[in-house]
């Protein structure tokens, strides 16, 4: 694979990491969300926690759409499948790990076409 002319290996990468970090940022929120506020709220009558954890979960995976909707946007080599993919995964549990994974691995390329 060899990097396209006209195409920023470097701002590229930035994207990746900033779009990994939204990952894991999501995931976190939402195993947080799922595994310890929401068991708290029922078996522990103790609602604040999915007060508070609720709009963070939601703003984290509305900031994290975003993300990939403008890296699907912008990136040469990404395609509407590869958004889609990212999001479906954001939606399940422990998905945005896995996101991070194929995010790094999409950079380990980048990386070794500019070389």
């Amino acid at each position: 694979m060899a990097v396209p002319d006209g195409v920023d290996v470097h701002d590229e990468l930035f994207h990746l990491r900033r779009l990994r970090m939204a990952s894991f940022l999501e995931g976190s929120t939402l195993l947080v969300l799922l595994l310890i506020a929401v068991p708290l709220k029922h078996a522990g009558g103790w609602a604040t926690g999915v007060q508070v954890m609720g709009p963070l979960h939601g703003f984290a995976f509305l900031a994290y759409a975003w993300l990939v909707l403008q890296m699907t946007a912008s990136a040469t080599d990404w395609s509407w499948r590869d958004g889609a993919r990212l999001i479906a995964l954001a939606t399940v549990p422990g998905g945005g790990f896995f996101s991070g994974v194929l995010l790094s691995s999409k950079m380990a390329r980048l990386r070794t076409a500019a070389r």
